[in-house]
């Protein structure tokens, strides 16, 4: 990522902000590291798919100098020695120190099975409000972690599980970094996988497809895309996959699939791009990253009301091929 920045908001916080990273997959999230003076190495302080954070509870009057990696769908990061001089430092300061008024979460929309939209009140604050943090808690764990900041009265949170509950609370931050009490929780359960848009087909070239998995994703917004599943090779080998992507609000579908097969060591990995702008992508042949089983291809297409995938195009052929997904 280019252009970081780091501008001290009060005794309490520092403001960093950078601008999208690209990557030939796509980027899925960002790592925000910091070191303080005197400190011999720098630590990870934040994991987060935005292009801005608030790093509060800092030492007054003392320097800090932050760097940023992106990280695409498969783990790779950006260069760390390349991006340690590609920083910026600043100090917290010391002014304001009256924290903004707190918001109220005034609806919870769930856009997909994956998605829901958070909306709350307008807060104040006697020099303004810089703007608003959401934490999400999943209610079958009970962890809290941060689903982003914005200066905006909603944010679109992704990548949730269907059919499980989670609470969300708001609180507002000041440009001097001072913080408001949170929100009253709110709490939403997603909609079941048998809701989602899209079914998902895998298999090999000359093969009827083995692999078939619901997929749900925010047609309105460009997002990132997460699928795990399982399922057998054609011999009866299980098998697991996640696939990782960006998906566009053109329609536009790019990701990498990774494969393990049970008992075998070799890991398969598959990149592909798919237009799902007319509700069928037809068949899609994918790119071998990591060469082990046979030429594969991807279709989607979308599901009915029941969650089934109507007049799906499955191709035919005058013989079939004995390969398979994993390694021969």
């Amino acid at each position: 990522p280019d252009e970081v920045v780091a501008t001290g908001v009060g005794e309490q916080a520092i403001n960093i902000t950078w601008l999208e990273a690209t990557d030939d997959v796509g980027v899925v999230s960002y790592q925000l590291w910091r070191q303080a003076e005197l400190q011999d190495y720098p630590v990870k302080v934040a994991d987060t798919a935005l292009t801005e954070y608030l790093d509060s509870g800092l030492e007054f009057a003392t320097e800090y100098c932050y760097f940023v990696l992106a990280v695409d769908g498969v783990g790779n990061t950006s260069d760390v020695d390349a991006q340690r001089f590609n920083g910026d430092c600043a100090t917290v300061l010391d002014d304001d120190i009256t924290a903004p008024t707190s918001p109220e979460i005034t609806a919870l929309e769930a856009l997909t099975t994956s998605s829901v939209e958070v909306m709350w009140s307008e807060a104040t604050d006697d020099y303004g409000v810089a703007g608003y943090s959401l934490e999400i808690t999943p209610t079958d764990s009970g962890v809290a972690y941060a689903a982003g900041s914005t200066s905006e009265l909603a944010l679109i949170v992704q990548q949730l599980n269907p059919d499980a509950e989670y609470c969300f609370q708001v609180v507002t931050y000041d440009a001097a970094g001072n913080v408001s009490d949170p929100s009253a929780s709110q709490c939403i359960t997603m909609p079941s996988a048998s809701q989602s848009q899209w079914n998902m087909f895998i298999g090999c070239v000359g093969r009827p497809f083995q692999v078939e998995q619901l997929v749900d994703l925010n047609q309105d917004v460009t997002s990132n895309v997460q699928v795990a599943g399982s399922g057998t090779d054609y011999d009866g080998t299980p098998l697991t996959y996640l696939l990782n992507g960006i998906y566009s609000t053109d329609g536009e579908l790019a990701a990498d699939i990774v494969w393990n097969f049970e008992g075998l060591s070799q890991v398969r990995r598959d990149r592909f791009e798919a237009d799902l702008s007319g509700g069928d992508s037809g068949v899609v042949a994918m790119d071998q990253i990591q060469v082990t089983g046979c030429s594969a291809q991807i279709q989607f297409v979308t599901t009915d009301q029941n969650g089934t995938s109507p007049d799906v195009s499955k191709p035919s052929y005058k013989t079939e091929s004995t390969e398979k997904l994993g390694p021969k």
